[in-house]
């Protein structure tokens, strides 16, 4: 299986209002996920990634067009079985405490280590405190953690998570980007949506775009951040004095270095700039436009 998701010409209309009148929510979307990536799946609120993530899961069935994860019907139980889904909103029984519900959802898997998995995935989490705590006392970021748990407890071959980064904090966020980072490392597939463009930045091999229901880019994560500002960060060294602003501009202190953000044609221009100035050059690099920067002008482009 090269290509566990499969999207072709995907349409959803619903009827809204008193006359039933069709609204359309996806415009022939199209997309495959390959076997081993790591896949962002980015849009402005509203432009149709929940409804997408649901029609993969088999929540939803299609007005027109197909949908096949992992080869066959997403709305088949067997394959129900190797798909982790992690739902934007946690849906998780308030009255029981973490173990309960652990113990729950490794019972409907069907797979005998899958409450010891869950086990040590509450220890991965920084959960395993709050076993004996009842999950509707949890922060957002808490439940996130959780229901990120319980979509890896039977080891899926495909990950499909919808704003997994929702709530949480920085430390929350840094301890599920290691634990994605790690089940990418493992072989496991991955498409998850998200509105931190930083972390699929750091994560994504590809980036799929979505703007009011239809595919504006799809392709490798390079693709759509490498584009060069036209200027270049120069890290200088700190020699005691901090680089002078009517020459070089801002600097901000990194450590025991000072990073500068020049307009220059070339390198070789913006050495010369960072050199008439007294500056020790540590490193030099083009600047690039950040994921964030690129979705906005893909967005906009598609839009006129």
């Amino acid at each position: 299986m090269t290509q566990p998701v499969v999207v072709d010409a995907l349409d959803k209309l619903i009827a809204v209002g008193f006359w039933g009148k069709k609204k359309r929510l996806l415009d022939a979307v199209s997309f495959v996920v390959e076997q081993g990536r790591t896949v962002g799946f980015v849009g402005v609120n509203g432009a149709g990634k929940s409804t997408t993530i649901k029609h993969l899961v088999g929540c939803v069935r299609p007005t027109r067009g197909s949908v096949r994860v992992l080869g066959d019907d997403p709305c088949r139980p067997l394959v129900r079985r190797r798909v982790g889904y992690m739902p934007e909103l946690p849906y998780l029984p308030p009255t029981l405490t973490t173990m309960e519900v652990l113990r729950l959802h490794a019972a409907l898997t069907g797979v005998d280590e899958a409450k010891r998995r869950g086990v040590a995935l509450l220890e991965v989490l920084g959960l395993a405190t709050h076993a004996n705590e009842r999950v509707g006392a949890f922060s957002k970021g808490m439940q996130t953690r959780l229901t990120l748990a319980l979509a890896l407890l039977a080891e899926p071959e495909l990950l499909i998570l919808d704003e997994p980064m929702s709530g949480l904090d920085p430390v929350g966020r840094q301890l599920v980007r290691r634990l994605l980072r790690e089940q990418a490392h493992a072989g496991r597939t991955i498409l998850f949506s998200s509105h931190v463009l930083s972390d699929v930045e750091a994560l994504c091999t590809d980036v799929v775009v979505i703007d009011a229901g239809r595919i504006v880019y799809s392709g490798p994560t390079a693709g759509a951040v490498g584009e060069p500002t036209g200027r270049w960060v120069v890290r200088v060294a700190d020699h005691g004095t901090a680089p002078n602003p009517a020459e070089v501009g801002e600097a901000r202190r990194e450590g025991d270095t000072y990073v500068l953000s020049l307009a220059a044609a070339s390198g070789d221009e913006a050495a010369r700039l960072a050199h008439g100035a007294g500056l020790a050059i540590v490193s030099l690099e083009p600047e690039r436009r950040s994921l964030e920067d690129r979705l906005l002008a893909i967005i906009g482009g598609s839009a006129s």
